[in-house]
């Protein structure tokens, strides 16, 4: 990894909360993406780029290849009822 790159601790864990009275309370957790998260966030990729003419498969190896090249700075992972609905990831520019 890119020594300018500033290091982070790993998160353990964030829980968010959202509150709406009129609804039921649905918790979702952050947290750092883990090895057997692969196949769900590639999932979760193709799900939000369908629309798109690739189906998001483009997006899919673009993450998939940082990964590989560990050129991800954060990779997070959002759970909710033990399962992926959500990833986020920051690589460096240069």
């Amino acid at each position: 990894m890119d020594a300018r790159v500033p290091q982070r601790a790993p998160l353990d864990r964030l829980i968010v909360v959202w509150f709406d009275p009129n609804a039921p309370v649905e918790v979702v957790t952050l947290r750092d993406e883990r090895p057997r998260d692969a196949d769900a966030i590639a999932r979760v990729i193709v799900a939000a780029f369908a629309a798109e003419p690739q189906h998001g498969q483009f997006e899919r190896r673009i993450v998939d290849t940082l990964r590989a090249d560990d050129a991800l700075s954060v990779s997070l992972v959002a759970e909710r009822d033990g399962r992926v609905i959500g990833h986020v990831a920051f690589s460096p520019v240069s």
